[in-house]
């Protein structure tokens, strides 16, 4: 270890206490996916995608707190030559980029149909609000999106973060 232990059990903290916030976040954004299944009155849909936007901000910083230090403790460990460190930084951006098409894409698209701010909480710059959608067409792209399959898969993949994390297998 390159510094001090009691140096690294902080930046252990904060990735925790990131990941907490990770999950606070997500937390507002899923259970909004959950209830956007079955809700269709307009006013309520709206609420719900935008409360999902906000969370999305969270989300995001808490992330790059996450991956950050994730890092830090990598250099300060001494793991960059460990095979689970390098399998648990795939596992991240998989999960990441396996999810995000699957909820990210069709609330924009219905977000924007609505006139409602993007998921970075500000306006979607160079990208013009879409035409509104008929109550079929919202129907159809929010019903796209699958919150039991996106939380088996966040489950499954924070539970492997967290096997290789602690057991350090590898």
């Amino acid at each position: 270890m390159l510094v001090d232990y009691s140096t690294y059990r902080v930046v252990v903290w904060v990735h925790i206490f990131g990941v907490f916030v990770f999950l606070l976040a997500h937390g507002a954004s899923a259970m909004s996916a959950f209830q956007l299944k079955t809700e269709r009155r307009r006013e309520r849909v709206a609420a719900l995608l935008e409360l999902s936007a906000f969370a999305s901000f969270g989300m995001s910083l808490a992330l790059m707190v996450v991956l950050i230090t994730a890092f830090v403790m990598a250099w300060l460990g001494q793991w960059f030559g460990a095979l689970w460190f390098w399998v648990a930084l795939i596992v991240f951006f998989a999960l990441s980029f396996v999810m995000t098409p699957f909820a990210t894409y069709p609330y924009s698209t219905a977000r924007r149909s609505m006139g409602l701010k993007g998921p970075r909480m500000v306006s979607a710059k160079g990208k013009a609000p879409l035409p509104a959608m008929s109550d079929e067409e919202l129907d159809k792209t929010l019903a796209r999106v699958n919150p039991w399959a996106l939380t088996g898969v966040g489950l499954g993949g924070i539970g492997l973060l967290q096997w290789l994390m602690m057991f350090k297998p590898f």
